[in-house]
């Protein structure tokens, strides 16, 4: 589309470093006030846009990063338990998935293999089988899933407990 003006122009007012990457506005107000053709304001934005450097340069519009938080250290051997999900991994069985339950205090390692998309009662289920039977529950579990899925998994875990859970202020039946 942009093949009948030659490229040099955008590249000149642009790209050297006496045109500096100044974005869109200021490479077109350059040549703007040198020369003029037809659709010059869409051919510069597509050059601009399409500019390597400018992407790979371009400052982040996020919010900064907030503090650390340090996980506290463990006391004892399973007390304090990460829990991830390790997706998009090739298939083996079906399964694309690795669930990673590790002791923070010793560095042990559960792996178990599960699909992408494993339900909040399978989640449950293999940390009721591979962590709660043979090392007993942990005191914290850490994980950066969704909060809603871990919400799920726990409720689906009391009741595989038989515990029920009550906030502070409800009254039990």
């Amino acid at each position: 589309m942009y093949s009948m003006y030659p490229p040099p122009l955008p590249h000149e007012f642009h790209d050297t470093p006496s045109g500096g990457h100044l974005g869109l506005g200021k490479t077109l107000a350059a040549l703007a006030a040198r020369m003029w053709w037809p659709h010059m304001t869409r051919f510069v934005k597509a050059y601009v846009t399409s500019c390597a450097t400018c992407q790979w340069a371009k400052p982040s519009q996020q919010l900064p990063a907030g503090l650390l938080c340090p996980i506290p250290v463990a006391e004892r051997p399973w007390a304090q338990v990460s829990m991830d999900l390790i997706t998009n991994l090739h298939v083996v069985d079906g399964c694309v998935s690795v669930v990673v339950f590790v002791d923070t205090f010793s560095k042990m390692a559960h792996l178990f293999p599960t699909t992408k998309s494993v339900t909040a009662q399978n989640l449950a289920a293999l940390f009721l089988s591979h962590v709660y039977r043979p090392h007993g529950l942990p005191d914290r579990i850490i994980s950066v899933r969704d909060p809603r899925n871990m919400s799920n998994m726990f409720t689906s875990l009391f009741k595989r407990l038989g515990t029920s859970l009550a906030p502070r202020g409800w009254q039990l039946p």
